[in-house]
């Protein structure tokens, strides 16, 4: 037996936004709908990126996936675009999308860090599978950033975003 998908987010009505620090770690998640015992999340945090400036962050998004019959486990992101299309239907998919650009202003607006790195979980991705990446980098730029895609690094599509007043600063 199928389980229906059941939505907890409907155009035009505010959604609840849980956020979450640790140390240098922010993120900010949404629910998003359920299918049965497993509900499903869109998240999006920044941390700091090793190796690098302590305030050069990087930024992940995905979709996180949490049973409650398997309370004693931990959430599953789903980092495989096949399963996640398996997973979200796909008029869920285009408002997954716009919360991960809703979620990415808000904490690029709240925590401020000067550089923000982001890379594709898959390598080769068509164009149509890399235009997420772009909503959000939108959002870096609605929140101040100058953002774009930077070259790839082993054929995994990367984004560098900068705060518009670092940039000033430098030249």
């Amino acid at each position: 037996m199928k389980l229906t998908y059941r939505s907890f987010v409907n155009e035009g009505s505010p959604v609840r936004v849980d956020f979450l620090s640790e140390e240098s770690t922010h993120s900010a998640s949404v629910l998003l709908g359920c299918r049965g015992s497993e509900f499903y999340f869109c998240e999006v945090s920044i941390s700091p990126t090793p190796g690098f400036d302590p305030d050069t962050y990087t930024l992940t998004f995905v979709i996180t996936c949490l049973d409650e019959e398997r309370a004693d486990a931990d959430a599953e992101r789903i980092l495989d675009s096949y399963r996640g299309r398996k997973l979200i239907p796909p008029g869920e998919r285009e408002k997954a999308i716009a919360i991960f650009g809703m979620l990415t202003n808000n904490l690029l607006d709240s925590h401020r860090p000067r550089r923000v790195e982001m890379c594709a979980y898959e390598t080769n991705l068509p164009d149509k599978a890399l235009e997420k990446y772009h909503i959000v980098c939108d959002a870096a730029r609605r929140a101040g950033y100058e953002a774009g895609a930077a070259d790839s690094y082993r054929k995994q599509a990367m984004w560098i975003m900068v705060r518009r007043n670092e940039l000033e600063e430098a030249t």
